[in-house]
């Protein structure tokens, strides 16, 4: 007989929890373990959709499960149950986005439960963005109130019931505006629109005397402003006041706020240690900050926000305690049932594994994420938790765990268009879109930035748009679209330039470097350097990319030594951390270069990292390679028609991009050798853009041009492709066109060597 104290009924159906067993009508059904969790965790999460990723996590612990064996599962639980019409009255499937435990007929749960009920859930009701704090003038605000006040503020209302805070971190990340007190209207407008928000904050900082005057404006989504101002001799004394402004603001009419809201300390100096430590943080110069934050755990032990903000320090510089020290604030968060905070650590905890150097350790990561995933879940869709989804994807790319990287931005991005966030869901497509460019799929990765790039450039400031068109010039430099890739690169770099330094985003820097610098573009390399300005000592990921920068600048000077050195640094210095964008191309670039040198074993030892981070399964880029040092190989040892072989071979293997781009340009310089005209124009044709804007590409129209006899036209291309590479020829395009030799005059003096591909230095003439 099954146990009625820990019975589940709805319906006619009674699940028995201890016992794990289901009756209908009374009668035992027989139900796999796979189906009874599956069932168990959505009449667990009745108040919300779950995700399939979160069904997954729960049932399999993660593991790679297809749609089928899901949606047999889920038939196994309906069946059970007797929800086998055409709709389904129990588990609902949600199109795209997961399943749902509700009764259709009245779209509530009827459910009776005769165990200890679980933990309330309770609306949102207010959506609350923090803008940072300005000063009046430039003097007047203490260099760390701008991001240190609104962060002591949110510590203030994290825990009032019915406010869901957007932290100043969050809207920062996603604007990356110069916030200005004349210009707060505006940025107020763009954060609501990016962030569904109900209000958004702005405060501003300045001195009257030996007073400070802490002023708040409260836009709404009609348009109204409720504004106010505190004085005080002390401006951190203001906090708990504000708060409390700020809760009547809200929810006027409701009983009024207790004063004295508890901050981070009863002292102004652990407060103001933890405020600076913030501003510390966002500058990325994390051995600063850490030792803000320990005199603050040192004061108070068990301030969870300090703690947090003392592990990201620990994860940014790799330190050994960090997985003692998230697994510790884990145990306290957990304690004080925290979720949010669990969740965030958890996040941390995954981008620590994303550090490891063996293969397990990063697969810890996996399950690190899902965790925050399924905590951050009980939010629902609050903007937070969609944020963390959209991080927790990039994370998992980081571990090289593309399969959970793609379903969980994939989730990302649907369940920021039920929440109607544009905003958010711009990044999520632009982060889909990096997972793309990394693992060969430039269709897709460039309609994922098209739709980003149109949200973006309605609700967004310059440092996120220009993140977009930098992305966009990756895409169309892999497409062999020189043009537009220049194009774009050199929008990117115009939106960078307008931002203050230390908001300039390094990352996307050294990207657009290595789009300038396989086209011999110096003034825009030496630009992109002093666009990065100083790097601090202790930040190793802005040191890395200043380093990758300062490659691609000896690249163009034709310093391909000086490069190679300087790159292998970068990948060494940096490792998984980069993200997947730059750290697929410093690797593909620095492949090259080895290969121009003439290092084959060096450039094909790149190859198995290289895999990881194209997303590719193990040693598919190595195998391209290889067909590609074969047919070189081939070619100089007299056998071209087993080099074309090789080549047409790697055509129908490799994915839309410079490989698959160069192997058909070097097969045509093949056919044109033996004299198949038609053959090359064929696979000229086919290679597209590579054909008409790259380097190779050039090469080879030019040969063919020659091939019938048109002289003046191969001699204006090749005067073009000169032209559009002026300065000095950057290292691996150093087979590059040369002009006739004495002008135009017809003959075999035209010296072609096919600079993007790995054939040999030396071609029959």
């Amino acid at each position: 007989m099954h146990n009625h104290e820990s019975a589940i009924r709805f319906g006619r159906c009674e699940l028995s929890v201890t016992d794990r067993q289901v009756f209908l009508g009374g009668e035992l059904q027989a139900l796999p373990d796979p189906s009874f969790e599956l069932l168990a965790v959505l009449w667990r999460e009745r108040h919300r959709i779950v995700s399939k990723g979160e069904l997954v996590q729960a049932v399999w612990g993660g593991e790679p499960v297809s749609d089928s064996l899901l949606a047999s599962t889920v038939m196994l639980a309906r069946r059970a149950i007797g929800d086998t019409q055409a709709q389904p009255e129990w588990i609902q499937s949600v199109h795209s986005v997961g399943y749902r435990f509700t009764d259709a007929r009245s779209g509530t749960t009827r459910l009776f439960v005769s165990a200890q009920p679980e933990a309330q859930h309770p609306e949102s009701t207010v959506r609350l963005g923090l803008l940072p704090c300005v000063g009046e003038g430039l003097r007047a605000m203490p260099e760390w109130a701008e991001l240190g006040v609104p962060a002591l503020l949110a510590h203030a209302l994290w825990s009032v019931p019915g406010l869901s805070i957007v932290t100043v971190q969050a809207l920062n990340a996603a604007l990356r505006m110069p916030v200005r007190t004349q210009a707060a209207e505006e940025h107020a407008h763009r954060a609501r629109k990016a962030f569904a928000l109900d209000q958004v904050l702005h405060l501003s900082w300045a001195r009257s005397g030996s007073s400070v005057v802490l002023a708040y404006s409260l836009y709404g989504a009609s348009g109204s402003v409720v504004a106010g101002e505190l004085r005080a001799e002390d401006g951190l004394a203001l906090l708990p006041a504000l708060a409390a402004a700020i809760l009547a603001a809200l929810q006027p009419g409701a009983a009024p706020p207790q004063p004295g809201l508890p901050m981070l300390s009863h002292d102004p100096f652990i407060n103001q240690a933890y405020a600076r430590g913030v501003q510390l943080a966002a500058a990325h110069r994390w051995r600063a900050a850490m030792q803000a934050f320990e005199v603050v755990r040192q004061a108070e032990p068990e301030a969870v926000a300090a703690l947090w903000w003392q592990l990201r320090c620990s994860v940014a510089l790799r330190l050994p305690q960090d997985l003692a020290q998230g697994q510790a604030l884990l145990a306290l968060a957990e304690a004080r049932g925290d979720l949010r905070t669990q969740a965030e650590t958890c996040l941390l905890l995954q981008r620590a594994a994303a550090h490891g150097q063996r293969a397990d350790e990063r697969e810890s990561g996996r399950s690190y994420g899902g965790a925050a995933l399924a905590l951050a879940a009980r939010f629902r869709l609050e903007p937070w938790a969609l944020s963390l989804r959209i991080r927790a994807g990039l994370c998992a790319a980081a571990c090289e765990s593309w399969v959970h990287a793609r379903t969980w931005l994939h989730e990302a991005v649907a369940q920021c268009r039920v929440a109607g966030q544009p905003g958010l869901l711009a990044q999520a497509l632009q982060s889909q879109a990096q997972i793309d460019l990394v693992s060969g799929d430039m269709a897709a990765a460039e309609g994922h930035l098209n739709e980003a790039l149109r949200i973006q450039r309605a609700v967004v400031a310059p440092a996120v748009l220009a993140r977009s068109v930098g992305l966009m010039a990756v895409v169309a430099h892999e497409l062999g679209r020189a043009q537009a890739a220049q194009a774009h690169a050199a929008e990117a770099l115009d939106m960078i330039e307008a931002l203050p330094a230390p908001q300039r985003p390094c990352e996307l820097l050294s990207v657009l470097a290595c789009v300038h610098a396989e086209h011999g573009a110096l003034p825009m390399l030496q630009r992109i350097q002093e666009a990065f300005g100083s790097v601090d000592p202790d930040d190793a990921r802005s040191r890395a990319h200043l380093l990758a920068v300062r490659a691609c600048g000896a690249l163009s000077r034709g310093d391909a030594d000086s490069a190679r050195q300087l790159l292998s640094f970068a990948v060494a210095c940096l490792s998984a951390s980069a993200g997947p964008a730059p750290m697929g191309l410093w690797l593909a670039l620095l492949s090259r270069l080895e290969s121009v040198a003439g290092n084959h074993s060096a450039a094909h030892s790149l190859m198995p990292t290289q895999d990881s981070w194209m997303g590719m399964p193990a040693g598919a880029a190595s195998r391209a390679q290889t067909l590609h040092v074969a047919a070189a190989r081939a070619c100089a040892e007299g056998e071209p028609e087993r080099a074309l072989e090789l080549l047409l071979g790697l055509v129908e293997k490799a994915p839309p991009g410079r490989l698959h781009g160069t192997a058909r340009l070097d097969a045509a310089w093949l056919h044109l050798e033996a004299g198949r005209a038609d053959k090359a124009l064929a696979l000229m044709a086919a290679a597209g853009a590579w054909a008409s804007q790259m380097p190779a590409g050039m090469a080879v129209r030019a040969r063919w041009l020659q091939s019938q006899g048109r002289w003046a036209e191969a001699a204006d291309l090749q005067k073009a492709a000169l032209q559009a590479h002026a300065g000095a020829v950057p290292a691996c395009h150093e087979a590059l066109l040369l002009a006739y030799r004495g002008g135009l005059a017809p003959g075999p003096d035209l010296a072609v060597l096919v600079s993007d591909s790995w054939l040999p230095r030396a071609l029959p003439q």
